[in-house]
């Protein structure tokens, strides 16, 4: 805000300069004395919008984060678990099931070598069978 307001005011320093050298200024020392105070002038409301434009983009890309806690009652861990026979049956019976669809999955995957093997297979047993004919 602050920078704003002072860029205002050196924008209107400048307009009555730019006036002053237009209007009333005579001689040439005053219009080059006016000139460089112009020229000083521009310099410092550039650099103030570069600023200005910084800020701006460096507060767009800004993030702000917001953490929630919650409190929650302790509660004692047990000592140990141990699991049961059934706990055991269970797992073994899923890791048996992920097995069946793994291998399911891989016989899928390579049906195209399975269909040659056995088109290789059929045409060995035909030309044996040629072979022992003759």
């Amino acid at each position: 805000m602050d920078l704003t307001s002072r860029l205002a005011t050196k924008k209107a320093v400048q307009a009555k300069y730019d006036q002053i050298l237009r209007s009333k200024a005579k001689t040439v020392d005053e219009d080059l004395k006016t000139e460089e105070k112009l020229r000083i002038l521009q310099e410092e409301i550039e650099a103030a919008e570069g600023r200005l434009k910084l800020m701006v983009n460096q507060t767009s890309l800004s993030t702000i984060q917001v953490d929630f806690y919650q409190t929650v009652e302790y509660k004692e861990e047990p000592e140990s678990y141990v699991m049961t026979f059934g706990d055991k049956a269970a797992n073994s019976l899923g890791y048996g099931w992920s097995f069946i669809k793994g291998a399911s999955l891989v016989l899928l995957t390579l049906w195209p070598v399975l269909l040659l093997a056995i088109l290789g297979i059929v045409v060995y047993k035909n030309h044996k069978k040629k072979l022992i004919n003759k």
